[in-house]
């Protein structure tokens, strides 16, 4: 009797742990493994040279150039590429033809405050979804002719080389970032 206790708690023992490891694999796989397979039949498209953006709520025609920040107050690549949109705001008082566009998600208000808080001056701040305009991520800046025909993008949180690349096709020079 007491044999066949002993091989009972072992037994239930082994399965107790056995079903804890098969617990524990599927809540780690679910968390912290990337799909294999795309849910999606077809990628959504990506904003890209060539693209026109005659359909968003932005008059083109105000500016040359037109250079789009799509930002989110929530975005941590934003906030810290701040400094790099003061840069391009200041450089852009000695060019009229440079009209810089904030393109958010976030209320006016909030988007305001969020452009002050970085001290980046723009000529318009747009609330818009962000996906309307095929962007997927923020930050990402867009430049667009007066025509509505985006010229170049740039994703993400930018290099040195990346910024230096925008100032040249902003203002035609590679001056020190």
């Amino acid at each position: 009797m007491e044999r066949t206790r002993k091989f009972l708690e072992i037994g239930s023992n082994a399965a107790i742990l056995l079903v804890a490891i098969a617990i524990t694999y599927v809540l780690v796989d679910r968390q912290f493994m990337q799909p294999t397979t795309s849910v999606q039949s077809k990628p959504a498209p990506v904003l890209k040279a060539g693209d026109s953006l005659l359909s968003s709520p932005i008059d083109w025609t105000k500016g040359e150039k037109n250079l789009v920040l799509v930002l989110s107050a929530k975005c941590r690549f934003c906030s810290e590429s701040m400094p790099f949109y003061r840069t391009i705001a200041d450089r852009k008082t000695s060019n009229r033809e440079l009209r810089m566009i904030a393109l958010m998600p976030q209320e006016f208000g909030e988007a305001s405050r969020y452009l002050d808080d970085g001290q980046v001056s723009v000529d318009e701040v747009v609330r818009l979804n962000p996906g309307s305009i095929n962007v997927r991520g923020t930050p990402t800046l867009i430049l667009v002719d007066r025509e509505g025909v985006v010229l170049k993008t740039w994703i993400g949180k930018l290099t040195v080389e990346q910024e230096v690349d925008v100032l040249s096709n902003l203002f035609g020079t590679s001056p020190n970032v």
